[in-house]
């Protein structure tokens, strides 16, 4: 056989023992053949062709082979599951947080049944399901029979009707312990909106036993819902952070006309971590600060400015609630200058 680690000569010339060069050091190892102390020269020999060179290069980052080069990497074909490193864990993170901030979806949903009607209590009010809008609540607000005289007059008599009433639901079990805040959608219909006066409100617990809207859900107090106009006659009634597993909701109307419909319908449950997140590009802030209106927010925002523009400025915020905020811009000198930024704001 011939001792590759101590041969000299040509490769051409290794069974004749001509001198030529020396390869130190080489061994098999693990399927591979590892040379050590290859003379430069014949590494010359396969990269000072620049055909040969294209060949090897093509291959090498060629979308069969995987491989880092440099400060590239070259991917065949890397899963999720197979990319593992400190940037994924903090990406994963980043998107959870993302997810959860922005609520992509909300965590309870409940569409109210006629059942869940049923179980709840009445006060001058109707909740059942009717034959024109299915399951609703509404004031008992149409006259019916004659129409004219006293109720209970002679001959006739007259449907007395409400100008207010509420109905209470039984007790809602989201199935575990969570911090939600709770919400109740619905389409309302008014033949005049504004003789109407819907009020929503929220009551929660632990455990079903004592209730409340403290830190120990036993005050007996409740929380009047924010209610959104989301679009058309759709709106949102929205409470605030809480920690609990049941709630009840109280659905109260009231009206100045009692010639009028006043109608909740397609009504639902909503469990979520944050409702609302908004942005303005390239706002124009005037010179003494501009208000910036905020509608929906149960509680006060988180509001970020970033000035935009060559001109380095720095914001101010202030008189900041949960229904306006107030923005200046100043330059670095300290003046009021106004100008132009973008507005983040996101809150419960």
């Amino acid at each position: 056989g011939v001792d590759l680690a101590n041969c000299t000569g040509d490769l051409d010339d290794v069974a004749n023992g001509a001198s030529y060069g020396r390869v130190a050091l080489t061994s098999i190892s693990a399927g591979k053949i590892i040379v050590a102390g290859l003379d430069s020269n014949v590494t010359d020999r396969i990269f000072a062709n620049a055909s040969t060179k294209e060949i090897v290069e093509g291959w090498r980052h060629s979308s069969d082979v995987t491989m880092i080069d440099g400060g590239n990497i070259y991917a065949h074909s890397i899963t999720a599951d197979a990319f593992i490193s400190t940037l994924y864990g903090d990406l994963n993170q980043a998107m959870n947080y993302v997810k959860t901030v922005l609520s992509a979806g909300d965590e309870y949903n409940h569409n109210i049944t006629a059942g869940d009607l049923a179980a709840g209590d009445f006060s001058d009010i109707d909740a059942i399901t009717h034959f024109d809008y299915g399951i609703s609540i509404r004031i008992a607000t149409a006259t019916e029979w004659d129409d004219v005289g006293a109720v209970w007059d002679t001959g006739t008599w007259d449907e007395p009707t409400d100008a207010s009433g509420n109905w209470t639901s039984g007790s809602m079990d989201i199935g575990g312990f969570a911090t939600l805040q709770i919400a109740l959608r619905f389409i309302a219909f008014e033949e005049i909106s504004a003789s109407t006066t819907p009020t929503i409100t929220a009551i929660f617990s632990s455990d079903n036993v004592n209730w409340g809207t403290n830190e120990n859900l036993n005050d007996n107090v409740w929380e009047t819902l924010v209610i959104s106009n989301i679009t058309g006659d759709i709106y949102k009634a929205t409470g605030k952070l809480r920690t609990f597993r049941y709630f009840k909701i109280k659905v109260s109307l009231a009206t100045t006309n009692t010639s009028d419909r006043i109608i909740l319908y397609t009504i639902t449950y909503l469990g979520n971590v944050v409702t609302l997140f908004g942005r303005e590009v390239n706002e124009t802030i005037a010179v003494g600060g501009t208000v910036v209106t905020l509608r929906g927010f149960t509680e006060t925002p988180a509001v970020t400015v970033t000035p935009v523009g060559a001109v380095p400025l720095v914001p101010l915020i202030t008189a900041q609630s949960i229904n306006e905020v107030t923005i200046k811009l100043y330059n670095l000198a300290g003046n009021d200058v106004g100008g132009q930024c973008n507005i983040t704001i996101i809150g419960t």
